[in-house]
Parts: C-alpha cells; sequence; structure tokens
C-alpha cells in the first residue's frame, strides 16, 4: 500500500554509455496510488522520454532537462528510452531505470501494529475505567452502611422525653413564685433600709 504525500526517493538509472545520470534523491508525489517523478538529467541534450509506452518531453531549468513522467512500479527495473541530441544525429538509447519505494510504501506488518496498539490501548482504557466504577461502587456502599449505622446507633441512645402528667411544674407556677420571691426579697431590704436611718 502506498502513502498519499510527496517524497524524496532513491533512483538509479543503468545503460548507455554510462555517462548519463539522473539525479537522486529525486521528487516523487503519490496520490491514490499514482506515483509521478520528477527526473532531472545530468545534461540539457535529451529531449524525449518513453516510459511504458507514454513519450514526455522536458523543460530545461539550469542547463538540465527535467522530464515529469508518471512510473509504473517501484522497487523494479523499468525499461525506459530516452533521445539524446549531443551527437551528430538524435539517438534514441535504452536504459533501466529503478525507484525506490522505501519511503513511500506501508507495510501491512506496520498496520498490524498499529491495529493492534490500537486494540490494546482500548482494552486498557475499558480495564481502567471498569476498575473505577467498581472503586465508587464500593466507596459508595461504604458511606451508606455508615450511615445506617449511625442512624441505628442515634436511635438506640436517643434521650427519652418527659411524659405529659411528670412532675416538672408548669411555667405559670414558676413564673409566680419568681415574683413572690422578689418580693420578698425587696421588703426586706426596704426594712434593713429604714433601721439604719434610724
Amino acid at each position: 500500500m502506498l502513502k498519499n504525500g510527496d517524497f524524496k526517493v532513491e533512483v538509479t538509472l543503468s545503460g548507455g554509455s554510462g555517462k548519463a545520470k539522473i539525479m537522486s534523491p529525486a521528487d516523487v508525489h503519490v496520490e491514490d496510488g499514482k506515483i509521478t517523478a520528477t527526473l532531472v538529467w545530468s545534461s540539457s541534450s535529451y529531449d524525449y522520454m518513453e516510459i511504458d509506452g507514454t513519450g514526455y518531453t522536458p523543460e530545461i531549468v539550469d542547463g538540465k532537462a527535467v522530464f515529469t513522467v508518471e512510473i509504473p512500479a517501484l522497487d523494479e527495473e523499468i525499461s525506459i528510452k530516452a533521445e539524446t541530441v549531443a551527437m551528430s544525429a538524435p539517438h534514441m538509447i535504452d536504459y533501466t531505470l529503478l525507484v525506490s519505494g522505501a519511503e513511500i510504501r506501508t507495510s501491512d506488518n506496520s498496520e498490524s501494529s498499529e491495529s493492534l496498539n490500537s486494540t490494546e490501548s482500548s482494552t486498557s482504557a475499558e480495564s481502567s475505567t471498569s476498575t473505577e466504577n467498581s472503586t465508587i461502587s464500593s466507596s459508595s456502599a461504604t458511606v451508606e452502611s455508615s450511615a445506617t449505622s449511625t442512624t441505628e446507633y442515634i436511635s438506640s441512645e436517643s434521650v427519652s422525653v418527659p411524659e405529659s402528667g411528670s412532675q416538672i411544674a408548669p411555667l405559670p407556677i414558676l413564673i409566680v413564685c419568681g415574683a413572690v420571691l422578689a418580693a420578698a426579697v425587696a421588703a426586706v431590704i426596704v426594712l434593713v433600709l429604714r433601721k439604719a436611718k434610724k
């Protein structure tokens, strides 16, 4: 499986006289499995390329022929043709091109590993959540038990309130008695003061 995006990949050119070269690494763009490479030759003398039956013409950039071509395969030797005008007459020369897919391919093992890691993380999260819920339930049960015990203790130790008809005097009687006592004390004080004046 190929990753979408722009990459720098190694390319190897062989064949011909061995003097011509393609700059490596080369720029490669991948989109939905389609591989497009920008191949920069070491000379401006190449005016035509043919790959997998499709012909391409170059742009001359900084004195070099630059071809934007579609690559049919990665990590496989591809037979190409390139025409050079450096000789007395144009010549079509056979070459072999190899484009590395190391930076572009996504291995099945890598995908499986990522899927496994994702599954393990999900399982761990679920286990943690279950443990937390169990702890919360246990704490809740402890609080409820404690509250019940406290209620029972208060009920068993509650103070008895005197029933109606007990010997505690009614409030009006207490008020009258207090008034009488205060009057008696006042009278005694008055007598004492009169005697002191005489």
